[in-house]
């Protein structure tokens, strides 16, 4: 891992200040290219300039404390020599080590419970830290085994394992080996044939019948406050007066865009009596054709 803290901020920015002048300088490249020179001076001046360590992901437990680390230290070394030296003396010294350890690590155990069990009220925050940790839910996808039996639980050897998987399950068919079954008994269908001319949107039709409802009461709208008859007597009966809008967004919103529509209608589709009457004479309505 980088240790950000201790980086070289100076010569990071006179390595970059360098590349700066002769990135802009260079011509008749494409933009792959360029990105990769840009990310390659990036990356070369990270691991430059950049101090890094190891990092250990054991010995997370809160009660784990840096004595505790220490004799586990000294536990796995001890046992790394007895092991090469296969003597009885290292043998018996990492024995004594590891029942240390072991005491040291339950009795740290028993006393950070008491802590948490006995300030709940006060501090809540450890409580529930813990009890989150005991979970056997995953909040991701779960280690998975590759097909040598070695559990792999970084994103990239999971999203390989799983590809294969799926991929697994899968047949490739040889076209060359289809059984021949003969001349179908059915008659070829003729060829459908899609047009958009005369297709309205389901939402389109719901405002239509929605204004209908408003007309003759069926919703409880305040019909006067949005719908303004029309001064005309006899054409353009059925018909509403349409207000000016300032804006674009409002003037396709529920009642301009529809009103438009509506009175584009004949008499006959706008003075229906029943909504199952308005339907049909709107089906049959040859704006809608």
């Amino acid at each position: 891992m980088y240790l950000c803290k201790k980086a070289e901020i100076h010569k990071i920015r006179e390595d970059l200040a360098n590349f700066n002048s002769s990135f802009i300088n260079t011509v008749d490249r494409n933009v792959e290219t360029m990105w990769q020179a840009f990310k390659k001076a990036i990356q070369n001046t990270i691991d430059k300039r950049v101090p890094t360590k190891m990092s250990q992901g054991r010995h997370t437990h809160p009660w784990i404390n840096t004595t505790i680390r220490r004799k586990i230290n000294q536990k796995n070394k001890a046992h790394r020599k007895a092991r090469k030296t296969n003597k009885k003396r290292d043998m018996d010294r990492y024995k004594r080590l590891k029942q240390e350890a072991q005491w040291e690590v339950r009795q740290a155990n028993k006393k950070y419970m008491e802590e948490v069990s006995t300030n709940y009220k006060d501090n809540s925050k450890n409580f529930w830290s813990y009890i989150k940790s005991k979970g056997q839910e995953w909040t991701g996808v779960a280690p998975l085994k590759n097909k040598l039996g070695f559990l792999q639980s970084d994103n990239k050897s999971k999203a390989e394992i799983l590809n294969d998987q799926f991929q697994s399950v899968f047949t490739k068919e040889h076209l060359n080996n289809f059984p021949n079954k003969g001349k179908s008994p059915y008659s070829t269908m003729d060829d459908i044939k899609i047009s958009t001319k005369g297709w309205e949107s389901l939402e389109e039709r719901r405002k239509t019948n929605r204004l209908f409802k408003i007309q003759h009461g069926l919703i409880d709208i305040d019909r006067q406050q949005y719908l303004i008859p029309n001064d005309r007597r006899t054409r353009g009966i059925g018909r509403f007066s349409q207000e000016r809008t300032k804006t674009d967004t409002y003037g396709q919103s529920f009642f301009p865009k529809t009103i438009r529509d509506w009175n584009q209608f004949p008499s006959k589709t706008t003075l229906a009596d029943t909504i199952e009457g308005f339907r049909a004479a709107l089906k049959a309505c040859p704006e809608r054709k």
